[in-house]
């Protein structure tokens, strides 16, 4: 995620996922922020992420004054995302979450 932006400029943030697992895993992801925002952040991503596939989301939205960006990651049961609904849900780590504060310049 970037640390900086400019008033009302768009900004991208990238989330990489990867897994030490040897079996594949759904995970749904999201962001949130300490101020309100575009609709961009209400958009969850559900994907297939497996061992040898590392993956990367994107989200871009306007910001308008400094916020903390919190990225969340949980690994969730849902059929139909990964090929022939083979994914392991962890007991362990099945919930990650990044934050990064973003300081909004004129």
């Amino acid at each position: 995620m970037p640390d900086t932006a400019i008033v009302d400029e768009e900004v991208d943030v990238k989330v990489h996922l990867e897994t030490d697992l040897n079996e594949c895993m759904v995970v749904k992801a999201q962001l949130r922020s300490t101020i309100p925002t575009d609709t961009s952040f209400n958009v969850k991503q559900t994907v297939c992420l497996c061992p040898d596939n590392a993956r990367n989301l994107y989200w871009s939205f306007t910001a308008s004054e400094s916020m903390y960006v919190i990225a969340y990651v949980d690994a969730v049961s849902e059929t139909g995302i990964c090929p022939y609904d083979r994914a392991v849900k962890p007991i362990w780590g099945a919930s990650n979450s990044a934050v990064q504060k973003i300081t909004v310049t004129q």
